[in-house]
């Protein structure tokens, strides 16, 4: 799908950092950085693995360096607990019309604790919004969701109780992680994984579903969300944060080719060093910004936001104290299958905040593009858990779409390191910005694919006025 662009150039602007300050944003450190998370040795940062847990401790190294404070349970790993599912075998049968689809064992899993037995229940796709008359029927019927449904649609539907939940992945890889790991919130209805052609076949016209599959065993397991703060400099502002948020997690190796690694260094090795420098640089600030900064890299972006969805209900600073979020994904690439390239960031949900604006006037000299297309991307990373809770979000990319997108060519070195050091400096700029400011970020009242968004952000600020 072409999406639409709007280019924006950005008028140079006086610096909002001191000098000095985004030049230690530097080529060096982000190769260095990025070539050891997005190496063959952490096997692809999986969650949970060894070799995330490697990144962790790596990236909490990292935060100790620029002496952010710790702030969960005194250390810099916010322990998020999943439930990971033992394969079971059953039969699947799915229908669509006159057509007939036995899902194979590799290609469906189970999240139950208890057996299921359904006949052709009807599929119903749900993509963005439930409706009233769709949660009536409930009961009697299967939803096919997306992995980035919005957390308050989620919970809506999952209050009607339905008769199955299906969650449909759009890859082979994203789908075999995202069956063996998930929320154990989740588990008031079953929840069937389907991927591959089975994906694609429950989505059609008039889908029904049987599923005659025993309960699936369950086990508890935790990964970290490594998070630091850097103080506010100002006695009252300080108690306000703005999160900066990258995932660095992937996806586990291949069962068999000669490279197996998918290393993921654009997918989000790169957003993650970029945290980690942009930490570093402004922490070295004399005067450092009037708002708090709160660094974390979230675990479980690959199946399904699970680390910021775990954080979002297990806040490490308070939600209502919390003004916006930047998260930063695939800063690494400038070759854009949609033509976006080097000197170019994007911004999901462009129109959704305030906060792509605020660097249109803060980040100096940059060519700015924006995609109009904002709920594709805006519910597919880690901006989306906070948005649910009301908290102004958005992601800012060099690309979204790129060749190596989830393949295990995606390799350190095809980074462009100029450009992501040029970009990087950009994004502390208008982080500075928008922590130095009187006003903190806001949601768009004219927009209304908002209003969901802005409605959670009054139950944060019941106070205030709408």
């Amino acid at each position: 799908m072409k999406l639409s662009r709007v280019a924006v150039l950005v008028a140079a602007s006086l610096s909002a950092a001191p000098p000095g300050v985004l030049e230690r944003i530097t080529e060096d450190d982000l190769r260095a950085n990025l070539s050891f998370l997005a190496s063959d040795v952490l096997e692809g940062r999986s969650t949970p693995s060894q070799g995330q847990a490697i990144a962790a401790e790596f990236i909490a190294s990292r935060f100790r360096l620029a002496h952010l404070t710790p702030i969960a349970n005194g250390g810099y790993c916010q322990q998020a607990e999943f439930g990971q599912w033992t394969p079971v075998t059953g039969k699947v049968m799915l229908t669509s019309g006159s057509r007939k689809l036995k899902v194979t064992a590799d290609e469906f899993s189970l999240r139950t604790s208890e057996a299921v037995n359904l006949d052709r229940v009807p599929v119903v796709r749900i993509q963005d919004v439930v409706s009233d008359a769709v949660l009536a029927k409930a009961a009697e019927t299967a939803f096919a969701i997306d992995p980035g449904l919005a957390s308050e649609q989620r919970a809506k539907l999952l209050e009607a109780h339905p008769a199955l939940v299906v969650t449909v992945w759009p890859g082979e890889r994203t789908a075999a992680r995202a069956a063996a790991v998930g929320d154990l919130e989740d588990l008031r209805q079953p929840r069937l994984s389907l991927w591959g052609e089975a994906g694609k076949f429950v989505t059609g016209a008039n889908a029904t579903v049987s599923v005659r599959v025993p309960a699936a065993p369950v086990a508890r397991l935790r990964a970290c969300n490594i998070a630091g703060v850097l103080t506010g400099s100002d006695p009252a502002l300080q108690h306000e944060y703005v999160v900066v948020s990258a995932h660095y997690d992937h996806l586990a190796p291949a069962a068999s080719g000669t490279d197996r690694i998918f290393n993921g260094a654009n997918d989000d090795a790169s957003g993650t060093v970029s945290v980690i420098e942009i930490a570093q640089a402004l922490a070295a600030m004399p005067v450092k910004p009037r708002r708090s900064i709160l660094f974390i890299a979230f675990s479980g972006e690959e199946l399904g936001l699970l680390g910021s969805r775990y954080y979002a209900k297990h806040p490490l600073v308070p939600l209502a104290q919390t003004v916006g979020q930047i998260n930063l994904e695939q800063l690494g690439r400038t070759d854009d299958k949609e033509g976006f390239g080097a000197g170019s960031m994007t911004f999901t949900g462009f129109e959704f905040t305030d906060l792509p604006h605020e660097f249109e006037k803060n980040a100096a000299g940059v060519r700015v593009y924006a995609t109009d297309d904002s709920n594709e991307y805006f519910g597919r990373s880690d901006n989306q858990a906070l948005a649910d809770a009301g908290i102004p979000a958005t992601t800012v990319s060099a690309a979204f779409r790129f060749a190596d997108y989830h393949q295990v060519s995606d390799e350190w070195q095809k980074i462009d390191f100029a450009n992501m050091t040029k970009v990087d400096r950009a994004i502390a700029e208008g982080i500075i910005a928008i922590a130095d400011r009187a006003e903190p970020p806001h949601w768009n009242g004219g927009e209304n694919r908002t209003k969901r968004y802005r409605q959670a952000h009054k139950r944060l600020h019941p106070e205030a006025a709408s």
